[in-house]
């Protein structure tokens, strides 16, 4: 091609034209400037291209992560209930002065339990940080996203430090009152002095109640984590 060109504009300078070899010139800088256009936005496409393909691994990843919450959460929340049952077990147990059984060392095992439920998974929404959320063409979904991680999962990791002070507290009560049994059975000692014993009582109506705070928290971010992960959804079949 530049070889063609060259002999029209030797052709051109020969034959004296300066009227056609200016219209040569214009024309080929008129190609020069259309390659170079055509060019970038060839550039421009792979760039665009390369973006979309990160974009969509963004996405996977926030995909798989926010699924790993929701069973996370799903186990949890099944554990507290567990736990609110034995609660309410045994406080019914001590109101009713109700004689004890040995299905019930069981139950005190679970009732004065309180589990710390360790962080939720961060990794997908960490490798999203690190590219740069606006990877995200959805505005409204990178707002979604960042408010569940940034403001959701936060106000719920507090109520759960906070909650873990409890802990210490049913650790100091199974050791006074109950002797461990196989498993996680728990027996009085003296179960006639326990239904008779107030701070007893009011503890485990503390430690139900508190549970139940920290369990609306987790519940609250699984609701949440479910709604986020059905808009990523959606976005990866769009």
């Amino acid at each position: 091609m530049l070889t063609f060109l060259r002999k029209i504009r030797r052709s051109l300078i020969e034959s004296g034209s300066t009227r056609r070899y200016l219209l040569y010139a214009i024309g080929e800088i008129a190609l020069v400037v259309i390659g170079i256009l055509i060019a970038l936005q060839i550039n421009t496409w792979n760039e665009q291209r390369k973006k979309r393909i990160t974009e969509r691994e963004i996405l996977i990843g926030l995909q798989e992560n926010l699924e790993l919450n929701v069973n996370k959460l799903n186990e949890e929340i099944e554990r507290k209930h567990r736990s609110d049952f034995s609660s309410q077990v045994i406080l019914n147990a001590i109101e009713k002065k109700l004689p004890y059984h040995d299905t019930m060392s069981w139950h005190f095992g679970w009732a004065l339990s309180w589990e710390d439920p360790g962080p939720l998974s961060r990794a997908g929404y960490e490798s999203f940080k690190n590219i740069g959320t606006d990877i995200l063409r959805n505005k409204d979904l990178k707002k979604e996203i960042v408010y569940l991680f940034e403001d959701t999962y936060a106000l719920s990791s507090t109520r759960m430090t906070r909650l873990m002070e409890l802990n210490v507290e049913t650790v100091k009560l199974r050791q006074q009152y109950l002797m461990r049994q196989e498993s996680f059975n728990f027996k009085p000692f003296d179960y006639q002095s326990l239904i008779r014993d107030k701070q007893f009582h009011s503890w485990g109506k503390s430690i139900r109640n508190s549970r139940a705070w920290g369990r609306n928290a987790m519940e609250e971010s699984l609701e949440e984590t479910m709604r986020v992960l059905r808009l990523v959804n959606d976005e990866l079949t769009f």
